[in-house]
């Protein structure tokens, strides 16, 4: 896989509570082996998921289509770090006051995988238990452990750069998970229209 950028955003939010609060940073080494890891496995994932077509509705032109568009246009860092920061601020602005609206890590990235795509992964983090060694008693404890729920991926979207370019019908595809309450937010906020299943 080869990676042009990576950010990531955190949107916090919890379920049941109006107030969004949103944390943002700057772009990460894309080389990094860890980065390259991450969005595989991001890629991955998404691979699996029931995917929805679609493309931007032009009769409802948002942040994050406007943005993507300039970012499109100069595929630069600058570009897409700007892009990266006004979409998010948009979707605090969006899920602010929605009270069943649950926040994440927004991370964003161009890379390669066959097709250059820019995807948007809504991922959390969840509680697992590891193993831990205690060596004065010489015996394992088990351990909580923060980790990404890669098993749920939340939100993602996905654009075809080489599709969008040639205006193909339904260069973007994205999945989201029925019972949650953000995917209808989701789904407005990068202003996708003209939709089907897989």
């Amino acid at each position: 896989m080869k990676i042009s950028y990576v950010i990531i955003h955190e949107l916090n939010k919890e379920a049941g509570v109006t107030g969004a609060v949103l944390k943002l940073y700057d772009s990460i080494n894309s080389s990094d082996k860890r980065v390259i890891k991450l969005i595989t496995e991001l890629n991955n994932r998404y691979k699996n998921r029931n995917e929805t077509y679609g493309i931007f509705d032009k009769n409802r032109s948002t942040v994050f289509h406007r943005e993507f568009d300039k970012y499109y246009n100069a595929q630069t860092e600058a570009v897409f770090i700007e892009f990266s920061k006004q979409s998010s601020k948009y979707l605090q602005r969006e899920i602010d006051d929605k009270a069943p609206a649950k926040g994440g890590y927004l991370i964003f990235a161009h890379y390669e995988q066959n097709r250059k795509y820019l995807g948007v992964f809504l991922v959390r983090n969840t509680i697992g238990l590891s193993f831990n060694t205690d060596l004065k008693t010489e015996k394992f404890n088990v351990d909580n452990v923060q980790h990404i729920d890669f098993e749920n991926l939340a939100m993602a979207c996905r654009i075809s750069i080489d599709s969008y370019g040639k205006k193909e019908i339904r260069y973007m595809s994205f999945i989201n998970k029925r019972g949650d309450e953000m995917s209808q937010y989701f789904t407005n906020w990068i202003s996708a229209t003209d939709t089907e299943n897989k």
